[in-house]
């Protein structure tokens, strides 16, 4: 069984908890780079994080990302997407398929 955690903002990631979700919610957005270190050593498969979680951990997920395991997927909070996950998801397609898709002509 996969376990999947996420971590953000109280608000945007309770609803997950429903679904089964480990959900660490900050109190602080400082807090963000010691509390995804300490999910780093519960074998989670899957770890969403809200945009500003990713903003202030960059470093950090870019050095995650590099290892087959947790994937680290960005989501908006719950105010709007910054475009952050999209921006990302983008590049990943870029480097995977060496050109831009879904660009309309």
């Amino acid at each position: 069984m996969f376990n999947i955690a996420i971590i953000g903002d109280k608000d945007t990631i309770w609803p997950f908890k429903a679904f089964g979700f480990a959900v660490y919610p900050l109190k602080d957005i400082n807090d963000a780079n010691e509390m995804l270190k300490g999910m780093l050593n519960k074998n989670y498969s899957i770890i969403f994080v809200t945009e500003d979680v990713f903003k202030q951990c960059e470093q950090q997920i870019q050095e995650i990302q590099s290892l087959p395991l947790p994937a680290i997927v960005i989501l908006p909070n719950n105010q709007g997407s910054q475009g952050i996950g999209q921006g990302r998801l983008q590049q990943i397609l870029r480097r995977a398929v060496g050109s831009e898709i879904g660009q309309g002509t």
